[in-house]
């Protein structure tokens, strides 16, 4: 597909924007910003690092826009606008119509539009997705930097199973059902966002700290707590996760070391001082250390989980 014929069908099927607003169609957008706070975000997707070879790029998208959104969410907003570059192979030019239906249909989900970007040929597939997102009036965002003595650790939801469909995307042998082994693989690019879940936690009051878990647990705890000058112990019986994972790794040991390096779950890692309805795993220490409390027994936990340049 040629690609002036390309952005002609985008510009068709992306809903014009109001009030003198501009979007694709002109060398840069226009948006108005009345008196409010913005959030920015940035993320790359690639192919064979984030997500696998000959995978349909038309569901990849999908997981590429879920997880930049993510990070909005993650400091308390809600995702407004979405600049989307593409850098694609020539021979999958002729699916660049049903990427752009799929990448249509998160917007609409999610309440985004689309106000600029590029489409590239490349000698490998990439996404790179900026999304504008705004705060409610007069609130400040959440941040890592946020936790403080004293604070109880809270998980948005279970997590694993995100761990579990990457393996099965891969490949690995799951000793499950087929039917179990399909419905992973269509977890891995249709999976729920717990959204606008951050924005509930920031109007509640009751919570300042907050990351998203997209590297691991251990490795994202350990952010919280390296901003915030802190440290925290956890209790890894009270981490709500996915039945399955219990017949997968029967081990203990394997078990803990499977939920705590896990990365992409997007469930969200927050604290706050109050006692919350949510899945409590632990607590904020003065001590700049992390551990796992089990049998009454601390146990140092080093951080571990994704890493570009050493995993």
């Amino acid at each position: 597909m040629k690609e002036d014929k390309f952005l002609e069908n985008l510009i068709k099927q992306i809903p014009p924007l109001k009030n003198g607003e501009i979007g694709i169609g002109d060398d840069s957008a226009f948006i108005f910003v009345p008196e409010c706070s913005i959030l920015i975000t940035q993320d790359s997707f690639s192919e064979g690092k984030h997500f696998p070879f000959n995978f349909p790029l038309r569901y990849s998208i999908k997981r590429a826009f879920k997880a930049s959104l993510s990070d909005i969410n993650a400091m308390g907003g809600k995702g407004k606008y979405l600049v989307q570059t593409m850098g694609i192979k020539k021979e999958n030019s002729k699916e660049l119509n049903l990427i752009l239906k799929s990448l249509l249909e998160e917007c609409k989900k999610y309440n985004l539009k689309i106000i600029g970007g590029d489409t590239i040929s490349s000698d490998f597939n990439f996404f790179t997705l900026t999304i504008l997102g705004t705060l409610p009036a007069g609130k400040k965002p959440l941040l890592r930097s946020g936790a403080r003595e004293g604070d109880f650790i809270y998980l948005s939801g279970p997590i694993g199973k995100m761990g579990l469909s990457i393996k099965a995307v891969l490949g690995e042998d799951l000793n499950l059902a087929k039917k179990k082994i399909k419905e992973l693989i269509k977890y891995f690019y249709s999976f729920e966002l717990p959204y606008p879940f951050g924005e509930e936690l920031l109007l509640s009051g009751r919570v300042k700290c907050a990351i998203d878990i997209s590297d691991g647990l251990s490795i994202d705890l350990y952010r919280i707590c390296r901003r915030s000058s802190c440290g925290a112990i956890i209790f890894p019986d009270l981490i709500p996760i996915e039945k399955e994972i219990l017949n997968i790794f029967p081990d203990e040991d394997e078990r803990l070391k499977f939920l705590f390096s896990t990365g992409e779950e997007f469930q969200l890692l927050f604290t706050s001082p109050f006692e919350l309805n949510y899945p409590r795993i632990g607590k904020i220490i003065k001590e700049r250390k992390i551990y796992i409390q089990k049998n009454g027994k601390l146990k140092i936990l080093k951080p571990f989980g994704f890493d570009h340049f050493t995993s």
